[in-house]
């Protein structure tokens, strides 16, 4: 009885693959091969991902008159204490996807090529003259693609196991015979994630399981200003302090919250704020902004902050496609917010506040959060006595710190140091958006106004 042997996978018992913490932190991969016999076993790994395959070669048995179909299984584990967790791929020399006939015995060159789409594909049913694999027994066998992910994880893992299930059939047209595939297991750690908020907001990539109350600073690479940032008790980072972009600023897409396609070497941004100036607000479809040249530092500042309308905090109110948003409960796309970041939202998109879309809004959720409970008494809004202190000076934490900076209309200021206005990216109209409206004693999730208003603004991270 010919055998036909996939020499696919087989390392010595006991082999394991490391490499150097200084070749992971220089992000080279690292190639180490092995050879048992016949197989040909290659394995990129980077620093703490340990790859290890089961020492049993993978043979079918096959011949067109006694045994026309064969399967078995080979074992792969994976372990990292990359706290991301790792990526394993499966790929082969050449990136050949046919099981290829040994010709030095007799001479006979002959190949299997991979098996097509097929539904209802066991090791049985196969086409004529073709091979597949499948994973953890699981469905059906598939086609061979040259490196397909097979395995991967998001946090660190001891020993992930996989069976690789690999099975061809013949015909009698086929040769009898030996027929390999040197395959190719290429494993990477997924890059670290930020356990603390330092850094640049452009480039935060904080953890998934980063701790409720983590707080820190990140810069501004737009121009340098240095912001508080927390993660509160909804489980999303936000900036505790108000956003300071000066007007006449100009946002490119590498680092603001617009489309791409306008780089910075072009020379000119996707859109430019206007001028600083407390002269305006006072129209619903002209962007306003004015900057007092001083930074927001406690509750009770009253013209020391940034003041943007609708329009200018939300980098021209537009959805993804470029399209004005006008309709109540649809939120614009963009923002002034840097890279990574964007407005809260303060409805579930398309779902207006009346019609109950408060409750997906960004404001209401961390209202709720920060509160503690699962429902406010009075909808939308903060009942004023179980309204927590969330301006309190005592440290960001788990609360916002949001700061009672008044607002601007008509080129007049009013209520610096009672009340605080922040902007959401959900429309309320043509001429209208909703915000969060903050005094001592209510917290309005949801509130809507002119987009005129010269209100605050706050970011959340995107990610999160």
């Amino acid at each position: 009885m010919n055998e036909v042997m996939h020499n696919m996978n087989r390392i010595k018992a006991g082999g394991i693959l490391a490499v150097a913490a200084l070749i992971a932190a220089a992000g080279i991969a690292y190639t180490n091969q092995a050879h048992a016999d016949n197989v040909d076993y290659t394995v990129n790994v980077a620093d703490s991902l340990n790859v290890t395959v089961s020492s049993s070669s993978v043979v079918l048995d096959l011949n067109p008159n006694t045994k026309t179909s064969d399967s078995q299984d080979i074992t792969v584990t994976v372990g990292t204490n990359n706290i991301t967790g790792y990526k394993l791929n499966m790929s082969s020399t050449g990136d050949i996807t046919s099981l290829t006939r040994d010709s030095s015995v007799d001479g006979i060159a002959a190949s299997i090529p991979t098996l097509s789409a097929e539904a209802g594909a066991t090791a049985s049913s196969l086409s004529d003259n073709t091979w597949g694999y499948r994973l953890n027994n699981t469905g059906n066998f598939v086609p061979y693609v040259s490196g397909v992910q097979i395995m991967e994880k998001n946090v660190a893992t001891n020993a992930d196991t996989a069976t690789l299930s690999f099975a061809s059939k013949i015909n009698y047209n086929q040769s009898a015979g030996s027929y390999a595939i040197n395959l190719i297991f290429t494993g990477t750690v997924n890059p670290l994630c930020d356990n603390t908020i330092d850094g640049d907001m452009q480039t935060f990539d904080p953890c998934p399981d980063m701790a409720i109350g983590t707080s820190g600073t990140l810069k501004d690479l737009r121009d340098n200003k240095v912001y508080t940032v927390a993660k509160l008790a909804d489980g999303q980072i936000w900036m505790t302090s108000n956003l300071n972009l000066a007007g006449g600023t100009k946002l490119y897409s590498e680092t603001s919250n617009v489309p791409a396609g306008y780089p910075e070497s072009a020379g000119v941004g996707y859109y430019t704020l206007p001028a600083s100036s407390s002269s305006g607000f006072s129209s619903d479809t002209v962007a306003y902004v004015y900057n007092t040249g001083n930074e927001t530092t406690t509750q009770t500042s009253a013209a020391n902050n940034s003041y943007y309308s609708w329009l200018a905090a939300t980098a021209g109110g537009k959805d993804a496609s470029g399209t004005a948003v006008t309709d109540n409960g649809y939120n614009a796309a963009y923002s002034i917010c840097p890279k990574g970041w964007r407005l809260p939202t303060a409805t579930t998109e398309g779902v207006p506040r009346d019609s109950g879309g408060y409750t997906g809004g960004d404001f209401y959720k961390m209202t709720l959060a920060v509160k503690g409970v699962t429902s406010l008494p009075n909808g939308y809004y903060a009942d004023p006595d179980s309204t927590p202190t969330f301006n309190t000076n005592a440290g960001p934490g788990t609360l916002p710190n949001f700061l009672l900076a008044g607002f601007y209309v008509s080129s007049s200021f009013y209520y610096g140091g009672a009340n605080g206005y922040y902007w959401s990216s959900s429309s309320n109209s043509s001429t209208g958006a909703y915000y969060l409206l903050f005094l001592s004693s209510y917290v309005y999730s949801a509130f809507n106004n002119y987009r005129r208003h010269g209100f605050s603004v706050r970011c959340v991270f995107a990610g999160s």
